[in-house]
């Protein structure tokens, strides 16, 4: 069975169980991803800044890392989660968090591409393709 691909945009904080690649393209934005290997259960959100007290526009607050990371941890806790056996690994191309973390692909000017197998915690980390007449990345 071919595992379902959901893209994570700008903003969005999504939730899963096994069966299931979660992706994204970041450049400047840092994809968070959180996984739980007792329970399959993995999350990605995709953060713009880090805190929401140092910006005027509020909206859409997940865009946040401040209220995104704890939302993400919420809501794996609610599929059955456990904080303490949780792992972190980031992707992304400013360091906006402060945190241990299990592993991390920060800093430089080049976007990547992340892809999260939820079934086993694996994070693929991979330099997007950018068309530099369109500015856009290139999605798996």
């Amino acid at each position: 069975m071919q595992k379902r691909q959901v893209y994570v945009g700008i903003a969005d904080v999504i939730v899963s169980r096994n069966q299931v690649n979660l992706y994204t393209v970041v450049g400047s934005c840092i994809a968070v991803c959180i996984y739980d290997p007792v329970k399959h259960i993995g999350g990605m959100a995709h953060v713009m800044l880090p805190e929401m007290s140092l910006f005027k526009s509020k909206e859409p607050p997940t865009k946040f890392a401040d209220v995104a990371v704890p939302q993400l941890i919420a809501k794996m806790e609610s599929e059955g989660g456990i904080r303490g056996r949780m792992t972190v690994k980031l992707a992304g191309g400013a360091n906006v968090l402060k945190t241990l973390t299990n592993g991390e692909d920060v800093l430089g000017d080049k976007a990547r591409t992340v892809l999260f197998n939820i079934e086993n915690g694996f994070v693929d980390i991979k330099f997007a393709q950018v068309n530099r007449s369109s500015n856009q990345c290139a999605h798996p």
